[in-house]
Formats: structure tokens, sequence, C-alpha cells
């Protein structure tokens, strides 16, 4: 209806609520921030003791 004013449009009804609702652990975040910088080696290192601690094979 023109001229209602008490209607709003999807993006001002959303705009409170959070953007990210998934609480990221801490220690998650700093390998993620870290990742771009991480030699090679360390990268390889770290990803092998993961698929190593949840039972997955090398590639």
């Amino acid at each position: 209806m023109p001229g209602n004013s008490l209607r709003q449009g999807p993006s001002q009804v959303a705009e409170h609520l959070p953007n990210d609702t998934c609480q990221t652990d801490p220690d998650l975040a700093a390998v993620v921030a870290a990742w771009p910088e991480l030699p090679e080696a360390i990268k390889a290192g770290i990803l092998a003791m993961v698929k190593a601690a949840s039972g997955s094979r090398p590639d």
C-alpha cells in the first residue's frame, strides 16, 4: 500500500540480526587468520596432524 509508513522493506527488517551466529573457537580463528602467511611446510604439518587425529587418510 502506498503511503503506509509502517511497512519496512526486507533489508530494513534484517539489519538488526547478527551476521555470524556461529561461535568460532578462538584457537581456530587464530589458525585461520595466520594461514595465508604460514610456510607451506607448516601448513602441511597442520593438515597432517588434523588428518591423523580425525582418522582421515593422507592424500
